[in-house]
């Protein structure tokens, strides 16, 4: 901060050069977008100073999991990390290697054949059971696929909620459709974009519950 010896929480995504940069995340007591004066500060150039990221500390205020993607697929166990205490890490599928590992919106990305080979799992887990509380998923993505999934879940009693393709979750035509299912008969809720996101550009996708309220977000707006 400031006074140069109080630190804030920090996830360094990748430390490039000073010409490509660097993708840092950092937990931030506040800033407001509006003020001229709030600020946080960078020092950097000391070879000698210790590496204090504390990534599980960054995304402690109810994150559940945090996915980057800038992880070498390789198919075997855990290759795909979770930044959060909650270390749900995952595998690739699909004969999945490094050349699938590109340059995403923030650091690295993984690229996806379009097929039904392809993919990221995660081990099931309670945490997964929403119940009627709120959530947010949410991710970027680059396509043009018009039968792409962006993430799913479903469990033993069918419940079913974003972000994911195909048959529930969330999922894009031109448009991005929402689909919930609670498990009970008939209790199917879709939710449906006006906005197009498979035009091959970086968006940001994001699908929310409150009580019985589902929105759509596309690039920070709603977009349902």
């Amino acid at each position: 901060d400031s006074d140069g010896s109080t630190e804030l929480s920090y996830e360094i995504e990748n430390w490039a050069s000073s010409t490509t940069g660097a993708n840092i995340w950092v937990k931030v007591p506040q800033v407001n977008g509006t003020s001229t004066s709030d600020s946080i500060y960078v020092y950097y150039g000391n070879a000698s100073a210790a590496d204090g990221q504390n990534a599980t500390s960054v995304w402690s205020n109810g994150y559940e999991a945090v996915w980057h993607l800038n992880d070498t697929p390789t198919g075997n166990p855990s290759d795909i990390r979770d930044s959060t205490v909650n270390a749900h890490h995952g595998s690739s599928t699909g004969s999945m290697d490094s050349t699938d590992q590109t340059p995403g919106q923030v650091g690295g990305s993984l690229t996806f054949d379009g097929g039904t080979t392809q993919g990221l799992q995660f081990p099931d887990h309670n945490n997964w059971d929403t119940g009627t509380s709120k959530f947010t998923w949410e991710a970027w993505v680059k396509t043009t696929d018009t039968q792409f999934g962006i993430m799913s879940r479903i469990d033993g009693s069918n419940e079913w909620y974003p972000l994911t393709g195909l048959d529930y979750g969330l999922q894009s035509g031109s448009a991005l459709n929402g689909y919930y299912h609670n498990g009970e008969a008939a209790a199917l809720i879709i939710t449906t974009s006006t906005s197009v996101v498979v035009d091959g550009t970086w968006r940001h996708v994001a699908g929310t519950r409150d009580g019985s309220l589902f929105n759509l977000y596309i690039d920070g707006v709603l977009a349902k």
